[in-house]
């Protein structure tokens, strides 16, 4: 008995290795690379992807969590790359369906490439990173792939909210001579109960708040989602492919809740009131995307798209608030968005490189709104961006890259315009000394521009309190400075520094009659941060990563400056049994991060420990997947905060995160049906590890 408990121990442990590693390249997390399977160039981490990667994953996102720095979150299905998750997926450098790239084939994948911090027709975008899916020129065959994915509360089997999400999806690819096609479709479905509490005091005029009734969930949350996509790849002729992409989304999200409040004046107090809030939302998203990707002769890669975006949203809220306040919201809004970008490279026989290229936008606004009063509005928003890039290789041990991306931004409405203009530098230097140490010296800038809402629109949200336009407010420019150490294949090191002159954020003011004025304006924001990453393989069966953030950042505007510190990381510990097709997993995720305001501090995000166990059958074609969050709370924030403190205005409010997360059981199935193969004769296969 001891032996069967100890041996279920170290399974359970040992699947952290995969979903864990979040920070910069180590090893790949499984006992199958060798040494030419992984390459770090100066703009983007190379791996050839090789039978034992495909082996016993569920999909390609499963294969792609097993890769330094890219972790695949069985918790909701998400992947991040050094521990962020607003990363961008695209195969073979087109933009495909998200949820469609992450439950592809893995024996159609090539290689995967890994940019962190794209810039290029991406600057701008705020990526962490890009992963780019490269899959075989020579597999033909079809693949179809249904699953489902369910979430539950364990605690709860009995009450509204005991399934708390559903996701199933359907797939379908199919590849022969020069056409491909692909189609998806995912349904999400989701509903969960929130506890939170909130307290706002204005001055010594009023103090109110409101809470949960006996301890119990305040506000129901109920969604369904649909998601279609469809495309083609067709060879036009040799190295000159167009692909055509369309996607249609569809979302509802309700809102209900009921809140014990009380609120307190100079003259009276008044407890045991009633909070009623409901809140409808739907929204439409129709996009339409074609590609052209081509050669000419061995030195000349060009790249061209055009995007169509077609989006509109309806949102009715109520809000009452008894012996106080009483307001009804309505809201209609669409958007039209169309992109054109057009990039080329050259490859110089001196080991250089050149990329060139133009990049626009138009993105007209519509909204109708109705709160207290009526407004309409519409804006256009145009944005033209030329960049280019140089890369160098000076020797084995040293390359560099260098560039810029120069913006322009206009904003126009009935009554104003206003433009942005933005330049972009880009440096990039890395030093290999050999094969066990390199470093990677990186600056990069990105830019962040206001919301019509910000600069245009001004309203009251209750009746001591007003939102303020600030049609003053300019474009945010953000400079980064970082140091990528990666030593022995298993150790990585960090250090970075961020800051912004002009930072968007809010800003509370007290105006005539006691009245709290929040208005967005630019203030200085600086950051420091050291991450650490660490992924070894223990045993050939047994794999360990961890990683930890410690970052200080700071907020000032004027004489008022708020600091905060905060220690994010994720430790995974994952065993796998390769005989029998299984694994299991233990791991601890720790994303909540505190940020500074000017008035306060944020903290959000996730925080848990999850325990999995995954076995493939059918020869691969069948995957089983089970994971449970415990309500284990050694090193877990309980609650998401976020607060305002000045002399004449606070606000705190909570939302109890650990009551959310606990005893929630997640099961996922995934039946593959395929049929294909690689028609060109294949040589020197890579199939084991070597460090």
């Amino acid at each position: 008995m001891k032996k069967k408990t100890l041996s279920l121990i170290l399974l359970l442990i040992s699947c952290s290795l995969n979903a864990g590693a979040q920070t910069d390249g180590g090893t790949l997390k499984t006992v199958v690379v060798t040494g030419s399977t992984k390459k770090y160039d100066v703009d983007k981490d190379t791996y050839i992807i090789t039978d034992s990667l495909r082996k016993d994953v569920m999909n390609t996102a499963d294969m792609l969590g097993m890769l330094p720095g890219i972790t695949y979150n069985w918790q909701d299905n998400s992947l991040s790359v050094y521990g962020q998750k607003n990363i961008r997926l695209v195969v073979n450098g087109v933009e495909l369906s998200e949820n469609y790239i992450k439950e592809l084939n893995p024996k159609r994948v090539k290689s995967v490439e890994v940019v962190h911090n794209p810039n290029g027709r991406y600057a701008s975008d705020n990526h962490a990173a890009l992963i780019n899916v490269v899959l075989y020129d020579d597999y033909v065959g079809w693949d179809a792939t249904l699953g489902n994915t369910f979430r539950m509360k364990a605690d709860k089997l009995d009450e509204w909210n005991w399934l708390v999400g559903e996701a199933p999806s359907l797939n379908y690819t199919y590849t022969r001579n020069n056409i491909s096609v692909n189609a998806s479709y995912d349904y999400g479905y989701t509903r969960m109960g929130i506890k939170y509490d909130e307290s706002k005091k204005y001055a010594d005029v009023l103090e109110t708040g409101i809470g949960a009734v006996d301890g119990n969930d305040n506000m129901r949350r109920s969604g369904n989602s649909h998601r279609v996509s469809a495309g083609m790849d067709y060879q036009l002729a040799k190295n000159h492919i167009l692909s055509f992409q369309t996607n249609y989304a569809f979302n509802d999200t309700r809102m209900k809740s009921s809140n014990s409040m009380w609120h307190r004046t100079p003259s009276e107090v008044k407890d045991g009131l009633v909070q009623n809030f409901n809140s409808d939302n739907s929204a439409n998203d129709f996009v339409a995307a074609l590609f052209y990707r081509g050669k000419l002769g061995e030195n000349w890669s060009l790249y061209s798209d055009f995007n169509y975006n077609y989006y509109n949203a309806h949102n009715h809220s109520i809000n009452n608030e008894e012996g106080w306040f009483s307001t009804e919201y309505r809201n209609y809004g669409r958007k039209n968005y169309l992109r054109f970008n057009a990039d080329a490279t050259y490859i110089f026989p001196s080991s250089a490189t050149l990329k060139f290229g133009y990049a626009t936008t138009w993105k007209g606004y519509y909204s109708h709104e109705e709160l207290n009063n009526k407004w309409e509005e519409s804006t256009d928003n145009y944005r033209h961006r030329l960049f280019a890039y140089y890369t160098y290789k000076i020797n084995e041990k040293w390359s560099t890259s260098v560039g810029t991306s120069a913006e322009w931004l206009r904003f126009t409405n009935a009554t104003t315009a206003s433009n942005h203009f933005a330049l972009l530098p880009d440096v990039r230097v890395m030093f290999k000394p050999s094969q066990k140490v390199n470093a990677q010296f990186l600056y990069i800038s990105s830019a962040d521009y206001p919301t019509l809402k910000q600069t245009s629109i001004s309203y009251r949200e209750d009746t001591l309190a007003v939102f303020q336009a600030n049609p003053e407010l300019h474009q945010a420019v953000t400079h980064q400075f970082s140091l990528c150490l990666r030593l022995w294949n298993c150790l990585t090191l960090t250090p970075s520094y961020r800051f912004s002159v002009n930072l968007i954020t809010d800003y509370y003011q007290q105006t005539a009659n006691n009245i709290v004025s929040e208005s967005s304006i630019n203030a200085n924001f600086s950051s420091w941060a050291v991450n650490v990453n660490f992924e070894k393989p223990i045993w050939k069966t047994l794999i360990f990563s961890g990683n930890a953030t410690f970052e200080h950042s700071s907020i000032n505007h004027g004489s008022q400056k708020t600091s905060r510190n905060s220690l994010t990381g994720t430790a995974t510990l994952m065993y796998m049994d390769r005989k029998n097709s299984m694994r299991y997993m233990l791991q601890y995720i720790q994303t909540t991060c505190t940020l500074p305001l000017i008035q306060g501090y944020s903290r959000q995000g996730e925080n848990f420990w999850m325990i999995g166990i995954l076995k493939t059958c059918m020869k691969g074609k069948l995957s089983l997947m089970l994971a449970y969050l415990p309500p284990l709370q050694l090193g877990v924030y309980q609650d998401g905060k976020r607060c305002i403190d000045t002399n004449f205005y606070q606000n705190h409010s909570i939302t109890h995160m650990f009551d959310m997360m606990k005893n929630t059981l997640i099961f996922k199935a995934n039946l593959r049906l395929s049929h294909g193969k690689r028609t060109k004769k294949q040589t020197n296969t890579v199939t084991t590890d070597k460090e």
